[in-house]
Parts: structure tokens; sequence; C-alpha cells
């Protein structure tokens, strides 16, 4: 929907195309990709439904003129146009498979692992990864730093079917998240894929209960497990530098343990998702109660 008249529809909109963008990536047979983008869709909703009690309603935004508007719908459109026809030519170009193939190649051999995706993330490009994980932690430290207290009503639902199934559904999500973070090296899965669906189910409970019960069933501030995360995915990549090997080099031990220094790494990453995500979602919801 272009025209929306309520925040509560443009968030509902918004999250719908998030949903169907998922299924480009189920078509083209990717389905940690697809996982990943519905579960980010699905919080991105959550961050957006939080934050709207913060923003004022569409009636009180001051309206420009038809003119303006004209103006704004065509530069919009311009810009689509002009993104759209810069991707189909793109995409009409021969593919170069030569990185698909070395990756497909080595993913055994060299990372120990059938999941060529997470054997990418967690191996080949461990450092942008890392990366990744410390600005996820960065960003809810900065956003916590700007968020300043309101007096708007609490986000505490109100239900008792919700109540009780929520305990319930919220402990079978974070069992399944630590399936798929163990499971993720050789089928779709893995650290990230893991924390988000621990981070909706543990939202899940935060509307059902409290964040101060959330934060209680957590027993540490949730950006002290983030940087636990971080600290573990750097140990596990300075492992290396005992060898006298590149850092973040990957080491198995799979004659003595089914065990290599990627797992201990998606560990790290694993943690620090969870609590860089939730130390912003609790933050925004008790400054709410």
């Amino acid at each position: 929907m272009i025209i929306s008249r309520t925040k509560f529809l443009a968030v509902a909109a918004l999250g719908m195309i998030g949903f169907m963008t998922t299924l480009v990536f189920m078509i083209y047979s990717a389905p940690d990709v697809a996982k990943t983008q519905l579960l980010v869709e699905t919080l991105m909703v959550v961050f957006l439904v939080l934050l709207m009690r913060h923003v004022p309603k569409l009636s009180t935004v001051k309206q420009h003129s038809t003119g303006r508007r004209t103006l704004h719908a065509l530069v919009a459109g311009s810009i689509g146009v002009a993104v759209t026809m810069v991707l189909l030519s793109i995409t009409a170009e021969p593919m170069d498979m030569s990185v698909s193939q070395f990756f497909n190649e080595q993913s055994v051999p060299g990372g120990h692992g059938r999941n060529i995706v997470n054997v990418i993330l967690v191996d080949f490009r461990a450092f942008d990864t890392f990366g990744e994980v410390l600005v996820v932690a960065l960003a809810g430290l900065c956003a916590v730093s700007l968020l300043k207290p309101g007096s708007v009503p609490s986000t505490k639902v109100k239900s008792l079917i919700l109540g009780t199934a929520s305990h319930i559904v919220a402990a079978l999500m974070l069992v399944f998240s630590l399936y798929l973070l163990m499971r993720g090296h050789n089928s779709p899965g893995g650290g990230f894929i893991g924390a988000l669906i621990a981070v909706i189910g543990l939202s899940l409970l935060m509307f059902a209960e409290s964040p101060q019960y959330v934060r209680e069933r957590l027993h540490y501030a949730p950006f002290s497990i983030a940087m636990l995360g971080v600290f573990i995915s750097f140990a596990a990549g300075a492992v290396s530098l005992v060898f006298n090997l590149p850092f973040l080099t990957g080491l198995w031990w799979k004659d003595v343990l089914p065990l290599g220094t990627p797992l201990i790494f998606d560990i790290g990453i694993y943690l620090g998702v969870i609590g860089g995500v939730m130390g912003m979602i609790l933050h925004v919801t008790e400054e709410m109660d």
C-alpha cells in the first residue's frame, strides 16, 4: 500500500513487502538467506510497533501542498525506475561462477561444513562477520544512549491465553534456536539465525509479562551478554595465533571432539546478537513502562 492514513497500516504494509521478498530467496534455493530475511522483518515490525508510541499521529504532521507532494512522488518514482533498470542490466549479463565454484569445492575440505553460507560466514569471511556482530553491540549501546524517558503507556498485553501460551512458545523457540546454532555448519541455520529466533521468543515473553521479567530471566545485563559474545568470537579467532596461523583461521579437533573454533566463533555471534538486540528492545519497552 503506497498511501496510508494510519501508522499501523503503514507498518503492516512495510512488513508484508519484506515477507514477500523472502519468497524470492526461496525460489532461488537460498534457505539461509530466506530465514534471515523473514526473522529480520519480524523483528523490524516489533521495533516499529514499539516506537510508534513515540511517533506523533499522522494527522498532526504538517501536510505539504499538492505540487510539493507530486514532486516528491516523481523523484521517488524516478529513483525506483533507475534502480530497476540498473538491476535489469546487471542481471542480463552472464554471471561469473568462479567464486561460487570455489566455495562449493572448498566448503567441506577447507571449512569442514556442508552449509556453504555458514562456512563462508564463520570461516572464509569470519573477519567480516566479527565486525558485523561488533557493530550490532555498538549500535545497540548508541541507540539506547539516544533514547529519552517518556510518558507512554505500558506494552504489556493483558491476555490470559497469551500469558499462558507465551511461556511454552518462548521455551520451545529458545530450544529451537540452540538446535539451529549447533546444526548450522552442515544444514540451514547458524548463530545469527538462532539468535534472531531466541530474540523473537524473548520478545513474546516480554509482551506477555514485563521487561523486568525477561531481564531477570537473562540473569545478566543484555549488553554484558553482547560483550561476552564479542569476546568469545575474538578468543576463538585468537586461538589460531598460538599455532602461527592468521587471525580467525578455523581449527578443528574432529579426532578428539566434533568441535572447532568456527563453532565457538558462531556461539559468540549467537550471544552477541541476542545481547545487542534484546538490550535495545528492553530499554525501549522499559522507558514506556
